[in-house]
């Protein structure tokens, strides 16, 4: 089912595209009536005709509604960013000032370890030789 189908048939779409089902409405019944009888005259021809550019206008106008949604809904997160951006921005110049302004802290002076004593060497012990020969 598609996106338009699918939004003329449910409910919860029901109020917005109430103005396209009934234009739609409006053709169908227009052609059924034309068909009724086997034979379509010119007359018949031309409400058809007419029907299907209402529909037409209709579905170009319910577009450009939700293009205009789109729109407005993407201008306004770009207004939201750029203003989270600016504030960001004012934010990080009022640190830099606070840590201009801020006195330096003076260290101190670390105190100085003993040095640790020196650890044994093992006695390097011949390769090869064994002391048990038997």
């Amino acid at each position: 089912m598609g996106k338009r189908r699918k939004r003329l048939t449910m409910a919860k779409y029901a109020k917005k595209y109430a103005s396209i089902r009934a234009t739609v409405a409006k053709l169908k019944g227009v052609v059924e009536e034309a068909e009724s009888d086997g034979v379509i005259t010119s007359e018949e021809a031309e409400q058809i005709v007419e029907a299907e550019q209402e529909v037409a206008e209709a579905v170009v106008s319910s577009a450009a509604e939700e293009i205009a949604e789109e729109v407005t809904e993407q201008f306004e997160t770009t207004v939201i960013a750029a203003v989270e951006t600016a504030a960001i921005e004012e934010v990080v110049e009022v640190v830099e000032k606070v840590e201009e302004t801020a006195k330096p802290i003076a260290k101190k002076a670390a105190k100085k370890k003993a040095p640790a004593k020196a650890k044994r060497q093992t006695l390097k012990r011949s390769v090869g030789k064994s002391k048990d020969k038997g």
